[in-house]
């Protein structure tokens, strides 16, 4: 079976624990690839097939921020089907425009709990997992 890869990009260090405790709990063995901003993340950022990959990416980071990190993602064939979501606190219209038209998959509102870290878990394991693995179980 294919492995689950997760790049967390996010430069607040307790928002990148919580999300990895989260994912942790409802997403056992999922690999957790941490970036502290949008230059780290283009940095480590790699696709193996045969296992999910997903990015989780923070909207104001500094070096590169969430929408230049993922234009420079999306621009690769190779990285430009992986699924992005972008989690932050930014409520400006406009930059969530951007961020779907630069070809996020969702918008989140980072939680103030860890329930609402865990309901984004919960989440990804249902739109994304569930459906990896039962496309792995009918491939058999």
């Amino acid at each position: 079976m294919g492995e689950i890869e997760i790049y967390l990009a996010d430069d607040d260090e307790d928002d990148r624990l919580f999300l990895k405790e989260a994912i942790n709990l409802i997403i056992p063995g999922t690999t957790i690839i941490e970036a502290t901003d949008g230059q780290n993340l283009v940095d480590l950022i790699s696709f193996k097939s045969g296992n999910l990959t997903l990015i989780l990416v923070d909207m104001n980071m500094p070096r590169l921020n969430g929408l230049e990190a993922i234009s420079i993602i999306k621009s690769q064939p190779e990285l430009k089907n992986i699924p992005t979501l972008m989690v932050s606190t930014s409520q400006d219209a406009a930059l969530r425009k951007q961020a779907y038209q630069l070809g996020i998959s969702t918008f989140i509102t980072k939680p103030t709990t860890m329930d609402g870290y865990e309901n984004i878990a919960r989440g990804i394991k249902i739109c994304f997992v569930d459906q990896f693995i039962s496309g792995l179980d009918s491939s058999i």
